[in-house]
């Protein structure tokens, strides 16, 4: 029989950990939604994965799956899975390809609540991400162009040092968060030896935005931090297929 599994596949950050994605399992013969995550404040966000499990494989259809939204001014979800809050509530997400569907249940609370942002846990992986403090730029012995970072993030309070208090103030402007160099140099608005690294349309800008917007906060020492990472479904077998899981001796799995 083919079905429809609908399953989490980022992770949601609760007190001090990292909750692990939640599994839905439907078939033509079961139509329950469970609850499975919530988004907490107006800028979260959530990715759904959809797979079709057919002749012994799954395939990934969460780009062509159908969404819909009960009731439809809860959560908004993109046609690639991206669900992101519009105001606080309940809702169900129902995913469809032909006559089978999955749902899950989705709550959004304290949307109307500015949530803490940290530098380290949130702001450095985007530097990461797009290169910046990689060896070749600015994360290279002596950084590039007066302007340094730690390499790949390593040191996030030298870091925070670097753009907040050197510079003479230019590289961040809290009154106007878009004029500040780091914003205008990473986009390539103005000349940038590296290019643009950030779209302005995307999270990670509007992240770093609201970050200078409220006047650069460090975080705090109990903000949640990744403990660990699991991948699901997990695999019967080594990665390497050198031997079964439970000879594996040192291998991810």
């Amino acid at each position: 029989m083919r079905k429809i599994i609908l399953t989490l596949a980022a992770m949601t950050a609760t007190g001090m950990a990292w909750a692990a994605p939640s599994a839905l399992e439907l078939t033509a013969q079961s139509g329950e939604a469970r609850t499975v995550f919530q988004l907490k404040g107006k800028h979260s966000r959530q990715q759904l994965v959809a797979t079709a499990a057919e002749e012994g494989r799954d395939v990934d259809v969460t780009r062509t799956v159908k969404y819909s939204i009960t009731p439809p001014n809860i959560v908004a979800v993109s046609p690639t899975g991206l669900v992101t809050p519009l105001r606080d509530g309940a809702a169900t997400i129902t995913a469809t390809t032909g006559n089978l569907k999955s749902e899950v249940k989705v709550t959004v609370a304290e949307f109307d609540v500015a949530q803490p942002i940290n530098f380290a846990n949130q702001i450095v992986p985007i530097f990461t991400k797009a290169g910046c403090n990689s060896g070749g730029c600015h994360g290279k012995s002596g950084g590039q162009n007066g302007f340094s970072l730690s390499l790949l993030g390593f040191e996030p309070q030298e870091d925070y040092e670097y753009l907040v208090k050197e510079g003479r103030g230019r590289r961040l402007s809290p009154a106007s968060p878009g004029n500040s160099l780091l914003l205008l140099k990473g986009a390539g608005i103005l000349p940038h030896g590296g290019g643009g690294r950030l779209d302005p349309n995307s999270h990670d800008y509007a992240l770093i935005t609201r970050w200078i917007s409220m006047g650069m906060p460090r975080g705090e020492e109990t903000d949640p931090t990744v403990v660990a990472i699991e991948v699901y479904p997990q695999a019967s077998g080594c990665w390497c297929e050198c031997r079964t899981a439970d000879q594996c001796d040192g291998h991810i799995q």
